[in-house]
Parts: structure tokens; sequence; C-alpha cells
């Protein structure tokens, strides 16, 4: 039987692909925001997550890029404790005094950075800053599992840290973000409603679709699943396992002294946990907000409580995996 159109276009496709949310909703984000990276978000096909149009761009090199058994990367959903857990393993895995001046970028740079802005913008870290970082390494990805480098995935070289966080908090930081960062005239309705919208979702999601990538290969050796609320509630407890995680012998008052170290506050006042740039650093200064746990309670109607209700346990179901809202 003779190919159909559709069939022959299916053929023609290439093995990555970009395919652009019309979403209405997503429009209307849009409109009311000044990012230029919000203007072209695509699902990037087979994979279904959510990026600007630019990642296919790097996929291969994301995909290609060079392990070791000691590299480690932070990766999280955005605006769940990132920077946090960077500085957290940085401190941990180096002496604390020792280059304290140099910004978080440089010392735990993004190894997907290059998808968000070219990679000379801003004198930024590129890939190949990633590349040349000195062993052992770090880096920050907001990447789902499956979208890491074939090395860490198929042959398990390195680690990875998880940071999972509650996404009706999530919803309030990127309210937050949004309107101090990116200058959005709208609500948080519409955030929310992109967010638990099938078939749609922020820049690197969907949520659940990240977050469960992670989940599900928790019992991984090379895996480890921190939650921000326990960062918050006990931030000792942590770094003792991130610790462990990484083979790296810690004692008491060393975890004493990095506990006030990395504490909230301590965080928004230390320059060198900004980024490297004027521009950035800037920009990063007021992307620490509250860091509360249950600050969505605050902006919460009654109705979107029950919107996030129904999609959290539609997702959730058949997982064992719990949020901490409180």
């Amino acid at each position: 039987m003779a190919a159909t159109n559709d069939d022959t276009r299916e053929n023609q496709r290439p093995e990555i692909y970009n395919e652009l949310i019309t979403d209405e909703e997503v429009l209307k984000f849009r409109r009311q925001i000044d990012d230029i990276e919000f203007k072209g978000l695509s699902f990037v096909q087979p994979y279904g997550y959510i990026f600007s149009e630019r990642y296919i761009k790097y996929h291969n090199q994301f995909q290609n890029f060079q392990m070791f058994e000691d590299d480690v990367f932070i990766a999280t959903y955005p605006r769940c404790g990132t920077r946090w857990m960077q500085e957290l393993v940085w401190r941990v895995r180096n002496d604390q005094e020792a280059l304290s001046t140099e910004y978080l970028n440089v010392r735990v740079p993004m190894l997907d950075f290059c998808i968000n802005f070219e990679e000379d913008a801003h004198n930024f870290s590129p890939i190949s800053n990633c590349d040349n970082l000195p062993r052992p390494r770090a880096f920050k990805t907001h990447l789902a599992y499956d979208l890491l480098p074939k090395q860490f995935h198929q042959q398990k070289k390195g680690k990875a840290i998880f940071v999972i966080r509650n996404p009706r908090d999530i919803c309030q930081s990127l309210l937050n973000y949004f309107q101090n960062i990116e200058n959005y005239t709208g609500d948080i309705q519409t955030i929310a409603n992109i967010m638990t919208k099938d078939g749609i979702g922020l820049f690197y999601g969907p949520f659940f679709k990240v977050v469960l990538s992670y989940w599900n290969k928790r019992h991984d050796d090379n895996i480890l699943i921190v939650f921000y609320e326990e960062m918050q509630k006990d931030l000792g407890s942590v770094i003792q396992k991130v610790a462990d995680f990484l083979n790296v012998s810690i004692t008491t008052d060393r975890v004493e002294h990095l506990v006030d170290f990395l504490s909230f506050n301590s965080m928004k006042d230390n320059k060198s946990s900004l980024f490297s740039s004027e521009f950035m650093s800037k920009s990063a200064a007021r992307m620490y907000h509250k860091g509360r746990v249950g600050s969505w309670k605050d902006v919460f109607t009654p109705e979107m409580i029950q919107q996030f209700e129904e999609w959290e346990n539609k997702h959730l179901k058949n997982t064992d995996l719990k949020f901490i809202y409180e």
C-alpha cells in the first residue's frame, strides 16, 4: 500500500525537532513578559520537554559531554533551591575558605545555560567552561534525567542530586521571579493554568515529567533525591546526607559551620553565591525572595488549591512521591 502524505512527513522528520506551543494560555503569558526566551517555547520532540527553540542546536553536545566518575550534577526544576544546593555541594567538597570570592557560576557552571543565552552573552559559562572545569567537577542543570549525557544514564558515570520542591510554592516563586526579573504583568492564575494544564508547561517543563524522570531512578546508586523542605527544616542532616553520597568525610563542627554559612540570609548576602557578570548578579540578587515553605497559602485562592490538588493527585497516582507543603 502506498505511503500516505502523513507517513511521508513522519519519515522525513529529523531525529529531534521543535514543536511550537500555540496554546492560548501560553500565548497570553508570552504577551505579558519581556524575556525573549519565553516568546518561542517549544516541545522538543520526541522527548516532550519544553525549551526555547535553541535547545536542538546543543542537544548532541549535551548527549556526548565527556563525564568522569567524580562528576556530580545538581539538578532541579527551576525555583527549587538550585543555587542553595550548588553552594552546599561545592562547600562540602572544597575547603571552606578556598576560592570563597569566586562566583558560583564559575565554580559550579550550568551545563545547559547556552539554551537560555548565546554562549558569549554576559561572558557566561558555555559548555567548554564545563568541559575544562578542574576535577572534582559539579554542574548545575535543569535538564530531565533522560536528557543528561549518555555516559551518565547509560554508563552510570558521575552522580546527580535532584532537589524536589512542592509545586504550589514553585508557582508562587515563579510569580516573584517573573515579576522581579522579567517584568511580568500578568497574575499567578495564568502561571498556575500553564503549570497544571496537560500538554503544555513552562520553560524546562512539564513539571511532573521532569520530576518523575529522576524520582523513578531514585534507587540507582548514582541518584540522590533531596527535598527543598528538608533543607529548610534540617539543613545539617541534608549536608551530612550529601557528604555521604559524595563519599566525603565531614566533621560535626564543619557541618555546623556550613549550616550557618548556608543559611538563607547568609546566601542572600554572599556575593560569591551570585553570578560573575554585572547583569546576572543584579538579576540573581532579586531571585532570592523569602524561601519560606508554605508561602503558597498567602496567595492561593480556594479555587487554585482545588486546581492543584486535582492536578497533583492525577500525576502522583501509582507513585509513592509525596510533597511537603508546610
